[in-house]
This record gives C-alpha cells, structure tokens and sequence, in this order.
C-alpha cells in the first residue's frame, strides 16, 4: 500500500486483505487492492498514463520477492 501510496497519478486507493479477486480465495495470506487515478487532466506525461503507471509498478513490486503481485 505504501509503494501505491507514493506512485505519482494515483489519486485514491483501497485494500481488501485476506481476499484475492482473481479466484474470489479468502485466505489470510492474500489482498486485493483497488485504485483510481488522478483525472486526465493531471496525468499528460505519458509515464503518468495508465500504461506508465502500470509499468512503474511492476518495477517497484519487483523487488518484493517473497510476493507474486498481479
């Protein structure tokens, strides 16, 4: 939540812990988070269109090996 906290063109996000959205599994070791963007507007840099944004990420959540993020 930090490192999606800190990427600029993320305007808002929330957490669900213990719940993975892609197989619907509840399980303590499992989260789903959910974000929305800053407006258009604000993100006309392409590293702050969703595709930059996207790849930003996974660079950041890569160094978090024990974790496989989707």
């Amino acid at each position: 939540m930090k490192i999606i906290g800190e990427t600029k063109g993320i305007r808002h996000f929330a957490a669900l812990g213990g719940l993975n959205a892609i197989t619907f599994a509840v399980k303590a070791n499992g989260g789903t988070i959910f974000t929305s963007l800053q407006p258009w507007a604000d993100r006309k840099d392409k590293a702050l269109q969703l595709k930059g944004i996207m790849a930003t990420l996974q660079q950041k959540f890569a160094a978090i090996k024990e974790a496989n993020i989707l």
